[in-house]
């Protein structure tokens, strides 16, 4: 699984938001509710479930997983779900190098939390703010 260059947090989240059709999928740094979008992909049964039982939910139609737990994953015997989980530290990246000001690439190895942000998506939810 490709490692994110760019400094992050750990806790950052990438979130799996349900839309008729398809999924939506967000990455959300820790302390902020700022999202920003990743890329939308096809309903797929196996995502769902998988986001439901490692994640936490975050309103009535999503679940979210932190970078950690992305990292953790080893189910490659789903074909679907393998691809989703090497796709999204590649985007993660392109998100904090493009989208998100005052990022600079660092070590992999020493991750640190994003200082600044700027909304894309802007939403806020009750139940994810900490």
């Amino acid at each position: 699984m490709k490692r994110i260059k760019e400094k992050f947090d750990n806790r950052d989240r990438i979130l799996c938001i349900t839309v008729p059709g398809g999924h939506q999928f967000y990455y959300q740094p820790v302390r902020s509710n700022k999202r920003y979008w990743l890329f939308n992909l096809e309903f797929g049964g196996s995502v769902f479930a998988y986001f439901r039982k490692h994640g936490c939910r975050v309103s009535e139609k999503g679940f979210s997983l932190t970078l950690r737990e992305i990292y953790q994953f080893d189910d490659y015997h789903n074909p679907k779900l393998a691809r989703l989980m090497n796709r999204i530290p590649g985007q993660v990246q392109y998100v904090l190098k493009y989208e998100v000001p005052g990022v600079e690439a660092v070590d992999a190895s020493t991750p640190e939390k994003v200082t600044q942000v700027c909304a894309i998506h802007d939403f806020y939810d009750h139940e994810f703010a900490a």
